[in-house]
């Protein structure tokens, strides 16, 4: 949950060609993920690293021409609803304390 803003983002920039590299958008996505799971506190599992790398990989080949972009694009579409499960940073229901974690995230 904490994420789901990124990937919404990310897709809307790809498909807008608002990336000349999409090497480097995914490479500040996968970082902000990153980021964002450390700040609620969870570890991203081995499985949702390795999706990471292959949207990655999989926007290197569309920045060198092995993929067409708009193939690259439906397969970053499938690959990553990247919804982990992850814990909200949405600040719990009115009486109910609030965690330092959670005061962190944006």
């Amino acid at each position: 949950m904490a994420s789901d803003t990124l990937a919404d983002a990310l897709s809307r920039q790809l498909k807008d060609d608002g990336c000349p590299s999409w090497e480097r958008c995914l490479t500040v996505y996968t970082e902000a993920v990153r980021r964002r799971s450390a700040c609620v506190d969870y570890a991203l599992t081995s499985k949702q690293e390795a999706m990471l790398r292959q949207l990655r990989a999989l926007a290197a080949d569309a920045d060198a021409g092995r993929l067409p972009r708009g193939d690259a694009f439906a397969r970053i579409q499938y690959v990553a609803p990247l919804k982990p499960d992850m814990h909200s940073c949405v600040p719990p229901p009115s009486g109910e304390e609030e965690t330092p974690a959670s005061a962190l995230c944006n």
